[in-house]
């Protein structure tokens, strides 16, 4: 059965289409194809387009029909492609830009999503341009390098008899080498204002000759540890170097070829004109005997580094610590002398201490001070036959100061003194000062011929000459005593020990290289040593560092 209607519902529908959409849509028919187009014309409006005055010819004329199948409920309509129209209108007749609807499809409802919303849109050409624009990746590249590579000659003679002769410091010749090449990344991006970057720092040292011409050399890790930075904080963890102040308490021992780091965590906090440090490190390991107890057998070094010099002046250095040595108890022990097992009880050492250092004109100065209480571990006596070893409480302390002054322009004369407590044989209380980590090679004595910083008074007197751009000559001499009985090598009780002269010779090879050589001369007080017999020294050496 077909049935006669007259076509003017898609005006209509087209007028609720425009009414929906900020744009006009046109439809038509193009070989049974929906085709939507939108109107270029943003100020025409449905209204518009149904007051017309020149309506196109399917609106105007009613002998146009569309034929229609009637279909039951039950049966799918027909596809746009079915549909037939008797009369299609004549498109040229239409004179807007408003396509001819006659052959639209009843059952094809436009929807106004098929034109973009201005927000879709936006975000189609925001993705777009994402897609198509080169990103910055991030990368640990580029990286930064920085070297310390030398060899240095050493000779020693006198130092077996004057009973000084060990490990490092041993009696005859040797050269020393050290290969270091320091690898920092790029830093990565983690949140705003924060990164992260890693520091690698492979290395080998040793001796020449000790590994032979057919087998290699160690690659070891000197430095090896993850660095969090924000705007005020930094993180270390990992293996790391330390150097405070003068490294008279805490260095990196740059002198030795192997150096030194230590293994732990490190935050640095930067204030406005100065920093404060925390650090916690594991300088030793307790064994497998050690016991079932948390840290048995370990050692920490731990403490809080304060520097606010720039607080109270322009180029002051003035520096606050706190620092704690902890040994853990241990099991396991067994004592060399008389094979006994035994236990040893743990022991916190403290040292607070207190450095400043400036230079005003042609005079600058440092002085640094230093206070140990708390307990100390001690090693079984003579003959000890018990199966337990307890600490030790201590006080002891230490103190050094040196003035300097410059002569003219190229000369300078420093002027200073240090004092560190002794253990008194007498006290059931150990008064030795331990010196902790120091770089201390270049306070007592570059022979090294004195030993640590405990139970020694100095006075030395330091001459600095600039010999040209590149040339320098440093003359140190030191005259040092024991403050109680015993020390290194001696065989005396308390008094004077000897006198030691140093002379360097240093030339620069541009910027990073250079060369340096020194001679020392050791002169015993007579009977502290068990020889009067003068020690000497010999080094020369070559070297990179950037």
């Amino acid at each position: 059965m077909k049935s006669t209607c007259f076509p003017r519902w898609p005006l209509a529908l087209l007028g609720f289409v425009s009414a929906q959409s900020p744009a006009l849509l046109h439809a038509q028919s193009d070989d049974g194809e929906i085709i939507v187009e939108e109107d270029t014309d943003d100020e025409e409006t449905a209204s518009e387009v149904e007051a017309n005055d020149e309506p196109s010819a399917a609106a105007t004329e009613p002998e146009a029909e569309v034929v229609v199948e009637e279909k039951s409920e039950d049966e799918p309509k027909a596809p746009a492609a079915e549909t037939k129209t008797e009369e299609p209108a004549p498109a040229a007749e239409t004179k807007t830009e408003e396509p001819t609807p006659a052959a639209e499809p009843e059952d094809v409802p436009l929807s106004p999503r098929l034109a973009p919303s201005d927000e879709q849109l936006a975000a189609q050409a925001e993705q777009a341009a994402l897609v198509d624009a080169p990103s910055k990746q991030d990368s640990l590249l580029p990286l930064k390098l920085s070297t310390s590579t030398f060899s240095r000659f050493e000779y020693r003679e006198g130092y077996d008899d004057l009973g000084v002769s060990r490990g490092r410091f041993s009696e005859g010749d040797a050269v020393v080498f050290r290969a270091r090449l320091g690898i920092r990344t790029n830093p990565l991006p983690i949140a705003d204002g924060s990164d992260v970057l890693v520091q690698f720092s492979p290395q080998a040292s040793g001796v020449w000759g000790v590994t032979g011409t057919t087998s290699e050399v160690n690659l070891g890790i000197y430095e090896g540890y993850v660095l969090f930075r924000s705007q005020r904080l930094e993180v270390e963890l990992g293996r790391f170097k330390m150097n405070y102040g003068d490294s008279l308490i805490i260095g990196d021992l740059d002198w030795h070829q192997a150096g030194r780091a230590f293994d732990g965590l490190r935050a640095h906090y930067k204030m406005k004109r100065g920093y404060l440090d925390l650090f916690a490190t594991q300088v030793a390991a307790g064994g497998p005997d050690a016991g079932p107890k948390l840290f048995a057998g370990d050692d920490l070094f731990w403490g809080a580094y304060l520097g606010v010099g720039e607080y109270l002046g322009k180029g002051l250095d003035l520096d606050a610590y706190f620092l704690g040595l902890s040994n853990f108890a241990q099991e396991g022990l067994v004592d060399a002398e008389t094979g006994v097992d035994y236990s040893l009880a743990s022991a916190h050492l403290f040292t607070a201490g207190l450095r400043a250092k400036q230079k005003m004109g042609f005079f600058d100065y440092r002085l640094e001070g230093d206070v140990q209480f708390g307990r100390t571990i001690q090693a079984p006596p003579p003959g000890f036959t018990g199966d337990h070893v307890d600490s030790v409480q201590t006080f002891a302390y230490q103190a050094d100061v040196e003035f300097g002054f410059m002569i003219s322009s190229t000369t300078r004369l420093g002027v200073g003194a240090v004092l560190a407590s002794g253990d008194a044989p007498a006290s059931d209380k150990n008064e030795g000062f331990n010196e902790l980590y120091p770089t201390g090679h270049k306070f007592l004595g570059l022979m090294d011929v004195i030993g640590a910083r405990t139970n020694v008074g100095s006075a030395n007197l330091k001459v600095t000459q600039n010999l040209g751009a590149a040339l320098k000559a440093q003359v140190d001499a030191h005259v040092f005593t024991r403050l109680e009985d015993g020390g290194l090598g001696s065989v005396a009780g308390a008094g004077l020990a000897g006198t030691e002269i140093d002379t360097q010779l240093g030339y620069a090879l541009g910027k990073y290289a250079n060369v340096r050589g020194l001679y020392g001369l050791f002169i015993p007080a007579t009977g502290h040593y068990a020889s009067d017999d003068l020690a000497h020294y010999v080094e020369v050496e070559a070297g990179v560092r950037f």
